[in-house]
This record gives structure tokens, sequence and C-alpha cells, in this order.
């Protein structure tokens, strides 16, 4: 009744594709999603993805209830999803007194996901950049040109940083040291 993968990768925020085989519109469908995993569902198409949830890891579950006047049948499956270790983006120094550098280096030690991530987007190194204060508001956003990204930090007082870095839905999320 459900078919797709049964691991995650963490680094890969990108919803991956589910089938609910035998899928049959006169049914209703109840898609349900919990740990590590979240849903999209379209109960009109019956077009079904699943996606990691945030950073979280370890394992997640999908079950699909399809239901009609005669009874009812549902499956539940187990997705587990794996740490994410791999960062796409160097931010240095950090700590940082006076200026922040984001770069975006390949590396052979670079995950597939984040390869294909780069191959989706064209051959663009291009990526955005917004530093959020300590209380979580956006202080900052810009955009690379080419594979680098330098930030003047003078204007911000010492404390602790976000720095969401990426493009569309690929963002790393880093924690920014800012001394003086």
């Amino acid at each position: 009744m459900l078919a797709g993968p049964s691991s995650l990768d963490g680094c890969d925020t990108a919803p991956q594709p589910y089938s609910i085989q035998n899928y049959d519109p006169a049914f209703t469908y109840t898609v349900t999603s919990s740990g590590s995993v979240r849903h999209l569902f379209d109960a009109t198409t019956g077009e079904l993805s699943v996606r990691t949830n945030g950073r979280t890891t370890g394992p997640g579950q999908l079950t699909v209830r399809a239901a009609n006047s005669c009874g009812s049948s549902s499956r539940t499956v187990s997705i587990s999803v794996s740490a994410c270790t791999t960062y796409r983006y160097t931010v240095y120094p950090n700590p940082a007194q006076e200026e922040v550098t984001v770069a975006d280096e390949p590396t052979a030690a670079r995950s597939v996901s984040a390869s294909a991530t780069t191959a989706s987007h064209g051959t663009t190194p291009e990526f955005e950049v917004t530093l959020y204060n300590g209380q979580g508001q956006p202080v900052h956003q810009g955009r690379s040109q080419g594979r680098r990204f330098r930030l003047s930090l003078h204007q911000f007082p010492a404390g602790l940083y976000q720095l969401h870095v990426g493009q569309g839905t690929q963002v790393e999320r880093h924690t920014l040291q800012v001394t003086h």
C-alpha cells in the first residue's frame, strides 16, 4: 500500500516522493507522520512526499489509512533519518572580530545530497546569507557574488548570532560568535 525510501539523509531537506499503491480517489485517505519526518499529501492526486523534520535525526513514522463504506486499511512504515554531519558552507573565522567569511567550497567529502542540490540549482554558486541576533531578528541579509561572502562585523555588538546560509530550501544554520 505504501512505497518509498526507508531512510533519509538528515542533510537533505528536499521532499522525497512516496507512492500509495493502488490509489483510488473514491477512498478517504488519512496520512500522519511523527518523529523525525513530516509529510505533504494531496488527496485529490494522491501525491505524497516526506521530508526530514529540520535537523532532527532518528526514527520517524509515516502512516496511511484508507477507508470507504466497507471498512478501512492502514499501513505504517518506519523511516530512519541519519545525522547531518556534512556542512556545505564554511564560516570563518569563528569567533570573529572584524569580518566573517562564508564560503561554498566543493570538497570530495561533500554528501551526495549536497552535490545533487548544486546540480539542481544550475552552475551558479551564489547563495543567500541572513544574520540573526540573539533575539532571532534578522540584522543583515545579503547574497554572495560567486562562492564567497564577506561581512564586516563592526556595526554588530559582541555576542552570539545565527547565520543562515543557502539556496532556496537548502539552508544551513551556523552559530557565529562576534567578539571585539
